[in-house]
């Protein structure tokens, strides 16, 4: 069992009672006569997909700061990473990356690994990024790296995560 409880396009009700999109589902569940038909119509749904959509870009892409990032392979990386990590954590990840790969500050000063994602970071971000071509695949195999060290250590501090772990591994 998910738990995030009851889950819509990866919107966990348990974490997120407060989104609007909810109210829809609830609507959608009470005319169907069988949850599958829910689902199948909730899909097909344009207002929910709306909702879906602000959903992500306001809790995810905004609050990192993702359109300010200069490449987005990178800026979909932490995306993804901060949808299933979380936004601090994601954060930290690029902080941390970023202060490894300054070459003890000679490129860039190290950054406060406070978790905020925050124009300070995104412009060091963005100059790594085109400092040097391996500076940007590095970033992103270490982002990586880090968001799979966290999937499998997670089902140590709670077992029932080990079934989600080998499907967010990619």
């Amino acid at each position: 069992k998910d738990p995030g409880a009851m889950t819509y396009c990866g919107i966990s009700r348990k974490y997120n009672p407060g989104w609007a999109g909810w109210i829809r589902i609830d609507e959608i569940i009470a005319k169907s006569q069988a949850f599958s038909g829910a689902v199948a119509t909730a899909s097909q749904d344009s207002t929910l997909l709306v909702l879906v959509k602000g959903f992500y870009q306001d809790n995810y892409w905004d609050s990192l700061n993702l359109t300010d990032v200069s490449d987005q392979v990178l800026a979909t990386e932490i995306f993804d990473t901060g949808v299933n990590c979380g936004t601090g954590t994601v954060a930290e990840f690029v902080q941390e990356v970023l202060n490894v790969f300054n070459r003890e500050a000679k490129n860039w000063p190290d950054l406060k690994v406070d978790g905020n994602m925050g124009k300070v970071t995104v412009g060091i971000l963005n100059q790594a990024i085109h400092f040097d071509a391996g500076y940007r695949a590095n970033i992103f195999v270490s982002l990586n790296s880090l968001q799979n060290v966290l999937y499998i250590k997670n089902p140590k501090k709670n077992p029932r995560l080990e079934r989600f772990t080998f499907g967010l591994i990619d």
